[in-house]
C-alpha cells in the first residue's frame, strides 16, 4: 500500500481517554474508504515500547516510540491531566526537537496538561475542558484558556473532549478533500452538528438537567401553529395537523420536532416567513411538503376527505346542523 499524503501521530500517556483516540482515527478511516485511496495515515506512539493503558482499561501497543518516529505531519497528546512523563526532560526535549523541524503540535482533553508541561503552549491559546478548566489556571495561569470547543492557533490544534475531536478530524478531511467528502463522513457516523472555534462548550448546571447556555422557561415560545399539507407542486390539500395547546412550531426551539415527526411519513417540513404585518408566522404558515412519496401526500388528503364523507356529514345531518359549504 502506498504511503500516505497525510500521518497524524497519536501520543498515548497511561490513563488517557480512550474516546478521543477512536474519534480521531475513525474519520480518517471513513475518509479513505469514501474516496478509495489511503489519504490519512496515523501512528500510536508511546514514550517506550511497552502497552498503553487508556482511561477504560484497554491496553495500546505502540506503532513506535516516541524517540523514534519520523515521517508525521502533525502529532497530538492524549492524556489524564496528572499523566507523568516516563523521562521527563528527554520526552519534553525529542517534543521540542519535533517541534523546531516544522511539526504542528497538538492535545485532546487532559492531554493539553504534558504539553504544556513540556513548554509548547507559552503564547498560544488552547482550548481547555470545563472541568478541567480550574486545575489549568492553577498550574499554567500565564497560558491563554479558551471555552471553546476547538482552538486552531498557528500550529497548535487543541480539542476539549471527545466529540470536539471528531469535529477537529472533520476539519482536516475539509482542508485536505473538500466539503462532499467531509459531508459524507459525518453522514456515515451521523455527527449532524459540526462545530467551529467560535462555539463555546456545553457545561451543566449543578442539580439540573440542563446545560448553562438554555433559555429559561419564560422565554419560550407558547404561540399555536398550523401545518399545513401541501403537494409538490404548492397546490394546498385539505388535510391539516394542528399540534396541542402550548406546542407550536412558531420558533426553532420546537420546529425540529414536527421535522421528525413529518419524516416517518415520507414528508419534509419547512417554515415560511411571517406575512405582510406580521410579527409571527400566519397559521398556515409553517408547511409540510412531500419529499420523499408524492402519493402519500394525495392519500393523507383523501383519508381526510373520506373520513368527513362517512363520518363528519352523517353525525352534523343527525344532529340538524346544515353542512358546511366545499
Amino acid at each position: 500500500m502506498s504511503d500516505p499524503a497525510q500521518t497524524l501521530g497519536f501520543l498515548l500517556f497511561d490513563g488517557f481517554p480512550m474516546a478521543c483516540l477512536t474519534s480521531a482515527i475513525e474519520p480518517l478511516r471513513a475518509a479513505n474508504e469514501i474516496i478509495g485511496r489511503r489519504e490519512f495515515g496515523w501512528k500510536r506512539i508511546g514514550e517506550s515500547g511497552t502497552p498503553v493503558r487508556s482511561s477504560a482499561d484497554v491496553r495500546f501497543d505502540p506503532d513506535v516510540t516516541l524517540a523514534q518516529v519520523q515521517g508525521l505531519d502533525s502529532l497530538f497528546l492524549l492524556a489524564a491531566p496528572g499523566s507523568p512523563f516516563l523521562d521527563p526532560r528527554g520526552t519534553a526535549a525529542r517534543l521540542r526537537w519535533l517541534e523546531r523541524r516544522g511539526l504542528t503540535l497538538g492535545a485532546f482533553s487532559g492531554g493539553l496538561f504534558p504539553l504544556c508541561r513540556a513548554g509548547l503552549m507559552q503564547g498560544h491559546r488552547a482550548s481547555v475542558h470545563w472541568c478541567y478548566d480550574a486545575a489549568f489556571a492553577a498550574e499554567f495561569p500565564d497560558i491563554a484558556a479558551s471555552d471553546t470547543v476547538i482552538t486552531r492557533d498557528r500550529r497548535r490544534l487543541t480539542a476539549a473532549g471527545a466529540g470536539a475531536v471528531f469535529d477537529l478530524m472533520l476539519w482536516l478531511i475539509e482542508d485536505r478533500l473538500g466539503p462532499a467528502v467531509m459531508t459524507e463522513v459525518a453522514c456515515w457516523f451521523q455527527h449532524p452538528t459540526i462545530r467551529d472555534d467560535a462555539v463555546p462548550q456545553k457545561t451543566p448546571v449543578p442539580r439540573t438537567d440542563s446545560t448553562a447556555d438554555m433559555l429559561p422557561a419564560p422565554v419560550r415560545p407558547r404561540s399555536r401553529d398550523r401545518l399545513c399539507v401541501k403537494r409538490p407542486d404548492g397546490a394546498a390539500l385539505s388535510a391539516g395537523i394542528r399540534p396541542g395547546p402550548g406546542a407550536g412550531p412558531a420558533s426553532q426551539l420546537q420546529f425540529p420536532a414536527y421535522r421528525r415527526r413529518a419524516a416517518r411519513f415520507g414528508l419534509s417540513v419547512r417554515q415560511s416567513r411571517p406575512g405582510p404585518g406580521r410579527s409571527s408566522p400566519s397559521p398556515r404558515a409553517t408547511a409540510l411538503t412531500c419529499a420523499a412519496c408524492p402519493r402519500l401526500v394525495a392519500k393523507v388528503a383523501n383519508v381526510s376527505a373520506g373520513f368527513s364523507r362517512i363520518v363528519t356529514a352523517p353525525i352534523r345531518s343527525w344532529r340538524g346542523v346544515a353542512p358546511k359549504s366545499a
